[in-house]
């Protein structure tokens, strides 16, 4: 089971997203690359605690299912799923500048948490309560997700 914080895996995640392109055509969904790679630095600075992410709260049983079902099943996420406003870039999200320091700057973030540099909130707004490596796993799995978007 891939988890960020597996040397190889993060290698290999940071090795796609320097593939990725501000125009890296999408096979589904609304975001652009430049989009996207700003909407995966605002989700890891939501879930070490330093951007706010909002979403209705989820009974305790659906949590349970919604995080094993996420984080086990070894099917491909859906596509659509909508996230918190303040990580869509549309909405409240980091709006894209310059292409490579977004980039530069995501990378960055992603070698904190690949190396253990950072602390977790405690709970998943959707899923819930989670251990470092439910956390490390779910972004292994955010990653994978977006980049297949972009076919890298």
């Amino acid at each position: 089971m891939k988890t960020f914080d597996q040397p190889e895996v993060a290698t290999e995640i940071m090795r796609r997203l320097t593939k990725l392109e501000p125009n890296s055509p999408r096979k589904w969904g609304k975001m652009t690359a430049h989009q996207a790679i700003c909407h995966l630095a605002d989700s890891l600075e939501g879930i070490i605690g330093k951007r706010n992410m909002s979403y209705p709260p989820s009974p305790k049983f659906q949590q349970a299912i919604m995080r094993w079902g996420s984080l086990y099943l070894p099917i491909p996420w859906p596509k659509g799923i909508k996230t918190a406003i303040e990580l869509d870039q549309q909405q409240q999200g980091t709006s894209p500048t310059e292409f490579a320091r977004d980039k530069a700057k995501l990378l960055g973030v992603c070698q904190d948490i690949a190396a253990h540099r950072t602390q977790w909130i405690e709970a998943h707004p959707i899923l819930g309560k989670m251990t470092e490596r439910e956390w490390q796993r779910f972004e292994y799995l955010h990653f994978d997700h977006h980049l297949r978007q972009f076919s890298v």
